[in-house]
Formats: structure tokens, sequence, C-alpha cells
């Protein structure tokens, strides 16, 4: 039990220093990059769309629905690539619905962030409160039906700055539920937590630091990810998890496209580490043949190419790695 405890102790201190760490870096952007930016006259590009917006749904319908191959599916895409993407669409061949759709994509794309369109430096804050009730109906089921999911976090306050055309940050302030406080609790019929520690500490889930110009962009920090396709999500990767602390290069052009992700991910040791660290002999054993068997750190690096030959096909190669007992050595982000 006091194992238990401390374990939980240890968790809920590391999500608040993860949490802390994260607000820092945002910190750091505002106050010496955002006053000392100048008016550029262009919009900035370098805005990551995110995951949770309904526009890749609705692009992919108009691509298919025009008999073309989908967009790139590794995803999010800043708006430079997105505004790429959009051009690929036969424009003078669209439905009139179809026409309407695009004008309301192609307006969500181009929203001025300054309020003026000439890209200066700037920043806002939106917020958006929910409150929900839910309702078990099936009382032998153990799931609810409106899992953790489809649930939306009580508090989002985004809060976005921008430094002319090739800089943008984001970090998006959420107080949601743990998953465990959604999962575990049966009496659990509204989205306000019952006390702070069914709060879920990890936020911000999406805070990063976006650079880039024409044809490529450079993230830096928490987002969700998605490569390839699923409803349920990706053999490679997948955007069901609420973030990924990570740093991505893409470079995209109108039949080309490189992506490269470095993923650090929850230390842990798997059973070979495990065993090896139960291990007692350590001049003889096996504890003493490995300098770093019981180091936890592990990663995710990979990178992804994209071939579009024609307008009805793309073909996509990945290779990827999940690596631990070592840090990265800077010369590994090679693509």
């Amino acid at each position: 039990m006091m194992q238990q405890k401390s374990y939980k102790k240890k968790t809920f201190f590391r999500k608040i220093h993860s949490s802390l760490s994260a607000l820092l870096l945002f910190l750091i952007a505002a106050v010496f990059i955002f006053p000392a930016a100048a008016e550029t006259g262009k919009r900035n590009m370098q805005r990551i769309i995110s995951l949770s917006s309904p526009m890749y749904a609705e692009i992919d319908r108009l691509y298919l629905i025009n008999g073309l191959a989908l967009p790139s599916t590794s995803r999010p895409w800043s708006l430079d690539e997105t505004l790429l993407v959009l051009d690929r669409l036969p424009i003078q061949l669209l439905s009139p619905a179809e026409k309407q759709s695009y004008r309301i994509i192609s307006n969500e794309m181009t929203e001025n962030l300054s309020g003026g369109n000439n890209g200066e430096a700037g920043w806002r804050i939106s917020g958006e409160v929910n409150i929900e009730g839910y309702v078990k109906g099936n009382d032998s089921r153990e799931e609810w039906e409106h899992g953790f999911e489809k649930r939306s976090p009580l508090l989002s306050v985004p809060i976005e700055g921008w430094f002319g055309e090739g800089f943008y940050t984001t970090m998006d302030l959420t107080l949601k539920e743990e998953y465990r406080a959604v999962t575990e609790l049966e009496s659990n019929f509204t989205s306000i937590p019952g006390n702070l520690r069914d709060f879920d500490w990890y936020f911000p889930f999406r805070s990063f630091m976006s650079f880039g110009g024409e044809h490529w962009n450079l993230q830096f920090g928490r987002d969700k990810v998605d490569w390839g396709m699923g409803e349920t999500g990706n053999l490679l990767l997948s955007d069901y998890s609420d973030f990924f602390n990570l740093i991505r290069l893409t470079s995209y052009w109108d039949s080309f496209k490189m992506s490269f992700v470095y993923i650090g991910l929850d230390a842990w040791l798997t059973s070979e580490e495990e065993d090896i660290n139960n291990d007692g002999d350590y001049e003889n054993g096996l504890a003493g043949r490995y300098d770093n068997y019981n180091e936890q750190f592990k990663a995710f690096i990979a990178h992804r190419t994209e071939f579009r030959t024609t307008d009805r096909l793309n073909l996509t190669v990945n290779e990827a790695i999940v690596f631990g007992n070592k840090y990265l050595n800077i010369t590994e982000l090679n693509p």
C-alpha cells in the first residue's frame, strides 16, 4: 500500500513538472520573441491546424468526390501546407454545394491572426466552457457509452502568439477529468470533477512552437500526430493518444513530402530489462553485462516519404524504430 501511494505521489508531481515545463517554454517565447516583432506585410503561415478540426474530413471528402487520391495522411498540417492541398482541387469542376464547402474551408485557412491582413506580431486568447451531463442507460455494462474520448473538457483556453509569417506558438490550458476518473467511477455523471485529484494534471495537452517557410515546417513541443488511415487508430502513429512530446520536421511539395518525427515516450523497463534489473549477480550475471540496463528512457524515431505519382495514386514509405537505454545523439536526428 505504501508503494502504491508513493507511486501515485510521484506520478502526480511528474505531471505537474511536465505542465510547468510547457508553460515555461511558452512564457520564454512570449517575453523574448513577441515584443521584438516587426511588421512583415504577410500573413502567418505556420499555424498548425489541430487534428480535432473537421476540415481534415471535409477536405478528404472533396478529394474523394472528385476522384482524387487522398491528400497527405501524415498530419497535422501547417497553414502553408493546407493551402497547397486546397490548390490541387479543381475549383471550376466543383458542384455549388462543394464550392460552398470549399469557401468555408478557405475562409478558415485565411483567418488573420492579428485582426489585420499584415501578419504582424500579436497574440490572442479565447475560451470555452463545457458543462455536460451523462446517463448510463445499461447498469449491467461497466463502460460508459459516452466515454473518455467523447467527453468535452470542462475548460479550454487556447493562448496563441505569432511573429510575422514564419513563427507561431500556442498553449491550450485544458482542464478535464483524468482517464481513470471517467472509467472507474460509477457515479461520474457530469464533466465537473468531484475533487482536484480527478483532474488530469498533464495539461497543457497542446503546447508547441512552429517555425517554417514556404514548403517546410518545424514543430517542437506537445501535440497530437497522425500518420495513416484508420477509424480507431493507425499502426504506426495514431491520434488516439492525448498528446506526444515531439520534434517534427516536414517538407512538402506538389508530388513529394518528407516527414520526420522524434517522440519522447513514457519511461519504462521492458520485461527483459526487469529480469536484468532483478539479477543480483552483478559480476557474472546479466546485470554485469549491460551498462545501462536500468535506464528507463524510451523514444520513437520515424521518417516517412510520400510520392504523389498521379492525381489518383499516392505511394508512402515509412521507417521507424523504438529505442531505449540511451539518450539521443544529435547525429541520429539525420532523416
